[in-house]
């Protein structure tokens, strides 16, 4: 069996940031039932996981606390809950959110990105943090690189109307 991680190119980003990867949910039963997702975390130097998957979700996939498992790892853990196959409910709350990933990113920091299976939710964080970074890159574009880059990135009309409405530029 291959990587689980992914190493995230940002589409219309010229930045020297920390290196961002995208991934399913650790020790999820459906996705990876062995763990060699936190395996690959440590070989990849990662020092932020961002989760965007809920707390209950979380033990439900794993079996385990995933926030308490990467605590006593030593990772920092940003977490944003959204609802599978939905949009963020607040989008300033979002957006300071994926603020909070930028600022891991320039901090040279390395980051992993999951919802369960590390595609719909986590896509969609991608597509808005370029959004932030390059609000120049037409959104119709951001949008199409992810879904053919990313199988199951960005589902349906709410999701795309959601990042086509996310405000760019940062503060």
């Amino acid at each position: 069996m291959g990587p689980k991680m992914h190493l995230v190119q940002l589409p219309g980003c010229n930045q020297q940031w920390g290196q961002l990867w995208r991934c399913p949910m650790p020790f999820s039963r459906m996705f990876d039932p062995n763990g060699a997702v936190l395996d690959e975390m440590k070989e990849h130097g990662i020092q932020t996981i961002v989760s965007l998957a809920h707390r209950g979700e979380c033990d439900y996939h794993t079996g385990r606390d995933l926030e308490r498992l990467y605590m006593l790892e030593g990772y920092e853990v940003l977490s944003y809950s959204i609802d599978d196959h939905c949009v963020p409910r607040d989008m300033k709350a979002f957006r300071d959110f994926v603020v909070q990933v930028r600022q891991r990113l320039i901090a040279q920091r390395n980051v992993a990105v999951h919802c369960h299976a590390g595609t719909g939710r986590t896509g969609l964080l991608l597509a808005c943090l370029v959004r932030l970074e390059a609000p120049q890159h037409p959104v119709e574009e951001v949008i199409r690189y992810f879904r053919e880059t990313v199988h199951g990135a960005i589902h349906g009309p709410t999701q795309a109307t959601f990042v086509t409405q996310f405000p760019g530029a940062p503060n």
